[in-house]
C-alpha cells in the first residue's frame, strides 16, 4: 500500500516546521538574555555610547528586567 502525501499535509508540515523554528529562535533569545551583562556594557550605557537597536543595548534592557543582581549593579554606578 502506497501512502500519498496530499497538499494539506505538505502545507501543515511546512507550517509546523516554521512554528518550531520560531519557538527555537525565541528560546535562544530568552537564553541569551539570561547571561549577566558585562560591566563594560553597563558603562557604555551610562555614558550614552550604547544606542537603541544595538545587540548589547537590547541584551541589557531585556536582562535588567529579569536580573536583580544586575539592576543593583546598575544603581551602584
Amino acid at each position: 500500500m502506497e501512502a500519498q502525501i496530499g497538499l494539506a499535509e505538505i502545507i501543515f508540515g511546512t507550517l509546523g516546521l516554521g512554528m518550531f523554528y520560531i519557538v527555537l529562535k525565541r528560546l535562544e533569545l530568552v537564553w541569551r538574555h539570561r547571561k549577566c551583562v558585562e560591566d563594560e556594557v553597563m558603562n557604555e550605557y551610562r555614558e550614552g555610547r550604547l544606542k537603541e537597536g544595538q545587540p548589547d543595548y537590547e541584551h541589557l534592557i531585556a536582562h535588567l528586567g529579569n536580573c536583580e543582581k544586575c539592576r543593583d549593579k546598575m544603581t551602584q554606578f
